[in-house]
């Protein structure tokens, strides 16, 4: 039988941050004494007893992923519908669009690898880093044209769905960027599933519809001369996590990624630990680099000490927000203080930042392969 509408308590919805009309995924969860439950979001959602754990037109099994939409209702609850694969054709949200995509087929750092496999992932170990062609690839309409071009709408909602608001960025919004552009392999090796947000199962599908259009000739040649850049973003985007995973192996922390807005420019946001000496923990520093038309090319470098004091440095080129920022110094440090944060110091520099030295060296641990028979 079909399932009945799942209804929430309005805080319930709160805590889900759902909106009207939203498909959201969940994951099938069997409970004892044949109860089932319905993990969104990372919150459980128990179903009424006797649901039989039915959808419209296929059994449900626990570790399965539905869709489900979200409906308000006058009195402040809203309900979830289950929707049949196929049927949502309302603008869908990351997490339901991306539970379409193919899986993921990284190889591993270590183990039996073709010889193919390890050169990929040494070439990725050891690209230059910046992210210079996703932070391109991201650009505001860049990607919507070449989605039009493709007649794609499906891939254009799993591009809206991941892009965030800078009018709006909450922490939660930022941690669940993260952990997508750390990739569902993380996820998944943490036994938590697939992340919602994995920018690059939507390279992926992208770059095959790229690939089959070229082997139709059915593109245009403006359009198939994107190619080269989206498959060299994906490049970007692994080349990431894989130097993130060597730095783990060498007991630092190292991971850069690409945070595309709806509306502004995308920013790269990178976080760095080197290797602490003598048993003392290192700072940890968080880099921020964005251009704009509005604000022009700034840089922000947080240095984290310990748990409760922080070191601010801010470069800009533009004389107006640099001014902006000195007037503004105060209230900052007002604001992180009322978080539990010290603020040391917070200079204000007006130009680029200096450039420095790379300071993290791959040493190629873990890319030894086993080839004995």
């Amino acid at each position: 039988m079909a399932l009945s509408p799942i209804n929430l308590l309005s805080e319930q919805a709160l805590g889900l941050n759902l909106s009207e009309s939203e498909v959201v995924q969940a994951l099938v969860e069997s409970l004892p004494g044949g109860n089932w439950a319905l993990s969104i979001r990372g919150q459980t959602v128990n179903l009424p007893k006797g649901s039989g754990g039915t959808a419209p037109g296929q059994n449900w099994v626990a570790g399965q992923s539905v869709l489900l939409r979200a409906s308000a209702q006058a009195d402040g609850r809203w309900t979830l519908q289950p929707v049949a694969q196929g049927a949502a054709q309302a603008p869908t949200s990351a997490p339901a669009a991306l539970a379409l995509a193919p899986p993921l087929d990284l190889p591993p750092l270590s183990g039996h690898l073709p010889a193919a496999g390890v050169s990929h992932i040494a070439n990725l170990l050891y690209r230059p880093s910046g992210l210079g062609e996703l932070l391109q690839l991201f650009q505001p309409g860049l990607l919507t044209d070449l989605f039009e071009a493709l007649a794609r709408p499906d891939l254009q909602a799993l591009w809206e769905g991941l892009q965030l608001s800078l009018a709006e960025l909450r922490p939660p919004d930022l941690a669940m960027a993260v952990a997508g552009a750390l990739g569902s392999e993380s996820g998944l090796l943490r036994g938590q599933g697939a992340v919602p947000m994995d920018p690059k199962q939507l390279l992926r599908r992208l770059l095959s519809a790229l690939q089959q259009g070229e082997r139709s000739g059915r593109l245009s040649a403006d359009t198939l001369a994107r190619l080269p850049l989206v498959q060299g973003a994906l490049d970007d985007l692994e080349s990431s996590q894989v130097q993130a995973v060597q730095a783990q192996a060498q007991q630092e922390v190292l991971f850069s990624l690409v945070l595309p807005f709806k509306d502004a420019e995308p920013m790269t946001l990178t976080f760095r630990r080197r290797k602490g000496q003598w048993g003392e923990p290192a700072p940890f520093t968080v880099n921020l680099h964005s251009r704009s038309e509005r604000l022009g090319e700034l840089w922000l470098k947080t240095v984290l000490l310990g748990n409760d004091r922080v070191n601010l440095t801010m470069w800009a080129r533009n004389t107006q927000v640099v001014s902006w920022a000195q007037a503004s110094s105060e209230t900052l440090r007002q604001q992180l203080g009322q978080a539990g944060l010290h603020v040391g110091s917070f200079e204000i520099v007006e130009g680029p930042r200096p450039e420095e030295g790379a300071d993290f060296v791959p040493s190629g641990r873990g890319l030894v392969v086993d080839v004995a028979v």
